[in-house]
Order: structure tokens, then sequence, then C-alpha cells
């Protein structure tokens, strides 16, 4: 049971990672763990997460952050752009509004 909650602290959603008020939305479907608790850079994904983040700052994203294995109902309409891959990517497919997708996988 602990193990879980641990799991859900560090695995849920982020919205607006750096508090921005661009016009444009994007959703990282990757990891959230080092976005939250800014640990230790012992791997590389650690690393890679928040470079991508900062990417889509620097192109006036508002930028959202959710777990690739999440199955948290997600609203895509407020998205412009989709980024990652795991359950969050693979089900905005299905959404209706039509949005521009990158597929990220190491």
């Amino acid at each position: 049971m602990l193990t879980q909650i641990k799991n859900f602290i560090k695995n849920r959603k982020i919205t607006n990672y750096f508090k921005t008020n661009f016009d444009k939305n994007v959703l990282i479907s990757y990891i959230v763990y080092p976005l939250r608790f800014g640990k230790s850079d012992r791997h590389n994904n650690q690393l890679e997460v928040k470079a991508i983040a900062n990417v889509f700052k620097n192109l006036s994203y508002n930028v959202d952050v959710v777990f690739y294995s999440s199955s948290e109902k997600i609203n895509y309409e407020k998205y412009d752009l989709i980024f990652g891959f795991g359950k969050p990517f693979v089900n905005s497919v299905s959404s209706k509004k039509k949005l521009k997708r990158i597929f990220y996988a190491t």
C-alpha cells in the first residue's frame, strides 16, 4: 500500500510545469518524477525529460507532463501537440481534435 501511494505521488500529472501563459499547450507523455522532485541525474532519461520540457518552453508552449503508463482520462482538446509514447500518447489518437504528435522512442 505504501509503495502504491509513493508511486501515485511520484507519477501524478504535472500541469503547466513552468507556470507560463503561452497560447499553445503540449502534453509530454514520458516520466514525471525528475520534474517533480529534481532529484539526481543518474539516468539519461532524467536529463532528457528536463531538456525536452525546456525546449517546449523555449518554443512558447505551456508544458504538461504525464507518466507514460497513466490510465488517467485526459482532455486532449486543450493540446496543440502530444509528445512521447505510452498510453496517453496512444489514447490521443482517438481524440476528436486533430493533434500534432511526435513519437519519442529511445
